[in-house]
């Protein structure tokens, strides 16, 4: 019988995990092959993810799968987001969720009213209005 591998990451605030899923035909079977501490730090008064670090962890990750994979997935908190250059280089450390700087309080200034703090669109035209250098 076939057997299929599949990889996936599935990052959090706290912890990041890789996690095989080998498909056997009839039934899928899931294992945690790593697991690393993820977290927020501090940079001149804001929050930024270790991105650098979370890369090496995935790489790690990749290297020690001895399996034949054929997909790698990825599950995040997904309202972050990594500027990237012309040529795919990081711009600066991304931005976590939790940063003032695309917080609550700042739109209720902006617009009046509450709107919600957790919002990929939201993080997205904060910079701007606020003249990010990262947009320059």
């Amino acid at each position: 019988m076939t057997r299929h591998y599949f990889l996936a990451f599935d990052i959090g605030a706290e912890s990041g995990r890789a996690m095989l899923g080998v498909l056997d035909g009839q039934k899928l079977t899931i294992r945690e092959l790593t697991r690393f501490p993820n977290g927020m730090v501090n940079v001149s008064g804001h929050w930024h993810w270790e991105i650098l670090r979370l890369y090496e962890e995935i790489k790690k990750s990749l290297k020690n799968c001895s399996a034949q994979v054929e997909s790698v997935g990825f599950d995040t908190w997904g309202v972050d987001y990594a500027l990237l250059g012309e040529k795919g280089e990081l711009l600066g450390l991304p931005f976590a969720y939790r940063d003032d700087r695309t917080g609550i309080k700042f739109a209720e200034e902006l617009l009046g009213k509450s709107i919600d703090e957790i919002n990929k669109d939201w993080q997205k035209w904060v910079p701007t209005v606020k003249n990010s250098r990262e947009l320059r």
